[in-house]
C-alpha cells in the first residue's frame, strides 16, 4: 500500500478529529480561526440575525446570508457528553427562528435597538453602585430562569444613569441568546394604551393586555413610578404586581425615584401636589412591600453622571 492511500485512510478520521476539537474549542468561548471569521457575514457579523428600528420599537429579522453554524459545522446537531455517554442534541443554531421571534415579542424601544453590556462602559469616576448594578444585570439575564428563579432587579437612580440600557441589553440577552419570554414596557405609555382600551367598546383588549403583561416569563417594567397617580394607574398596577406576585413571575423595573423621600426629587417630572418624592409613595405600600419580596434592589446615588450628556458639561 501507498503512502499516498496510507494518508487518503487517514484524512477521514483526522478530519472529523479536527472538527471535534475544534467544535470544543469553541464550546469553551474561544476565538474560531481567522479563516473562519473572515467569511462572517458582513451584514449579520456570523450572528444570522440583524436588528434594526422599526417605528417605536426595535425589530430582529433573520439574515439572508448563507451561514454555516461553528458549533455543529451545519449539521443542526452537536455532541453532549454526561456521565461518560455521549448524546446527540438540537444545535441553538435550530433554535435562532424562535429566539428572533422572542425578541420581537419583547417590544424593546427601538433607541436601544442595539444596546448590548459591551458598550455600557463604566468609567473610573464612576460610582462602585453602578459597576455592581451591570454586574448584577448581567449575571441575571445568563442565569435567571423562570419556574425557579425568585428575585429579578430594580433599578433606582437619578434619569441618564443607564436603567433603560441595561433593561434593554437584559432582555435582548434573554430572548435572543436564550430564547426567553420577555417584555419591555413603559408604565406611562401602558396606562394610556389601556384607558384608551377602556373607551373603545371592544375593551376586552383591557383584559387581554393585562393578561399577557401578567403572564409573561419577564416582565421588564421602566419608569415606575411614572404617572398622575390616580385611581386608575393605581388599581392597573396593584393588579399587575399583584398577579406576577402570586405567581412567582420574574419582574425588572427601573424608576426614577429613590425608595424612600429623598431631600430633594431626583425625578425631573416629581410635582409637589403628587403625595410623595419616593418610590413608596408613587406605587402605594401594598405594591412597594410586594416589590421588596420579588426583586433585588439597585440603588444608584445621586452624584451618578447622567450618561446623557457630555462629560464638560456644567
Amino acid at each position: 500500500m501507498s503512502e499516498h492511500d496510507d494518508f487518503q485512510k487517514m484524512s477521514g478520521p483526522l478530519r472529523m478529529l479536527m472538527e471535534e476539537i475544534h467544535g470544543k474549542l469553541e464550546r469553551q468561548g474561544l476565538e474560531a480561526p481567522p479563516s473562519e471569521r473572515q467569511g462572517a457575514c458582513g451584514r449579520c457579523g456570523g450572528r444570522g440575525y440583524v436588528v434594526a428600528r422599526e417605528g417605536a420599537v426595535a425589530v430582529a429579522s433573520l439574515c439572508g446570508c448563507d451561514r454555516r453554524c461553528r458549533l455543529c459545522n451545519g449539521k443542526g446537531l452537536t455532541l453532549q457528553t454526561v456521565d461518560g455517554y455521549q448524546f446527540a442534541r438540537a444545535c441553538e443554531c435550530q433554535t435562532l427562528p424562535q429566539r428572533v421571534a422572542a425578541f420581537n415579542a419583547a417590544q424593546l424601544p427601538s433607541r436601544f435597538a442595539e444596546k448590548t453590556f459591551d458598550d455600557f462602559y463604566v468609567h473610573g469616576d464612576d460610582p462602585r453602585e453602578l459597576v455592581t448594578a451591570k454586574r448584577e444585570m448581567m449575571h441575571f439575564a445568563d442565569t435567571a430562569r423562570p419556574g425557579h428563579s425568585r428575585l429579578g432587579k430594580g433599578l433606582l437612580g437619578k434619569p441618564g444613569t443607564g436603567k433603560t440600557h441595561l433593561l434593554s441589553a437584559a432582555l435582548a440577552r434573554m430572548t435572543l441568546g436564550r430564547g426567553i419570554s420577555c417584555r419591555y414596557i413603559e408604565i406611562s405609555f401602558l396606562f394610556a394604551d389601556l384607558k384608551a382600551a377602556i373607551s373603545d367598546p371592544r375593551a376586552r383588549a383591557t383584559v387581554d393586555k393585562i393578561d399577557a403583561l401578567a403572564e409573561v416569563d419577564v416582565l421588564a417594567i421602566d419608569e415606575l413610578g411614572k404617572g398622575r397617580g390616580s385611581v386608575f394607574e393605581e388599581e392597573v398596577l396593584d393588579e399587575l404586581i399583584g398577579r406576577r406576585y402570586n405567581s412567582g413571575k420574574l419582574t425588572l423595573f427601573a424608576t426614577n425615584y429613590a425608595r424612600e423621600a429623598p431631600d430633594r426629587p431626583v425625578s425631573r417630572d416629581a410635582k409637589p401636589e403628587l403625595s410623595s418624592l419616593s418610590l413608596r409613595g408613587r406605587v402605594g405600600e401594598r405594591v412597594f412591600s410586594r416589590l421588596h419580596e420579588m426583586v433585588e434592589f439597585l440603588d444608584l446615588p445621586v452624584a451618578t453622571r447622567d450618561r446623557r450628556l457630555p462629560p464638560t458639561f456644567g
